[in-house]
């Protein structure tokens, strides 16, 4: 049978953040042939819960590095924050690193840690806040939440020591 007549389902919430970087919410098994064309390096889970044990045999069988960030840097949140200062610094490092491209940014729902991150990712590129905000809340909907957006926007990009050498995609200049 062709490979290519079989149906793909990209996970719910899939985007491409920059060439050769993508988000999503955690992936089931149907999502499994459309991420394979992918030739994904490397799953970026933000979310402090266990991945799906099918994943983790999928990324296992695949060769794709798995990193739960989200459990490393969990702690209970006793702040305003939606995500600890660690989680967004050590997510941009790695977002930033070409070499573990082709990679997707994970979290339970593909809203919320994805999202701040992105927001994060997008503060680096020196995005107006509006555009900023206006991707968050296109993904995350109904969901979106203030402290968040509020996260985002007193993001320090200070606060993350940007990588030698930069992703080919990137631009400090804001979206052209």
């Amino acid at each position: 049978t062709n490979d290519f007549a079989a149906p793909l389902h990209p996970p719910h919430a899939f985007g491409i953040i920059e060439r050769r970087v993508y988000r999503a919410n955690m992936p089931v098994h149907a999502n499994f042939s459309f991420l394979q064309r992918l030739q994904l390096r490397t799953a970026l889970v933000l979310s402090p819960e266990k991945p799906l044990r099918e994943f983790e045999e999928f990324v296992a069988a695949n060769g794709i590095e798995l990193i739960h960030l989200g459990l490393e840097a969990w702690h209970p949140n006793t702040s305003w924050k939606p995500v600890r200062d660690e989680l967004v610094k050590e997510g941009l490092e790695i977002l930033l690193d070409e070499q573990r491209y082709p990679l997707i940014v994970i979290c339970t729902s593909g809203r919320q840690q994805t999202g701040v991150l992105v927001g994060c990712l997008r503060r680096l590129q020196n995005w107006s806040l509006t555009l900023i905000l206006h991707e968050y809340c296109s993904y995350a909907g109904e969901n979106a939440r203030l402290a968040a957006q509020q996260y985002i926007e007193q993001f320090d990009p200070d606060f993350v020591a940007l990588p030698t050498p930069l992703p080919d995609w990137w631009s400090p200049t804001g979206p052209s």
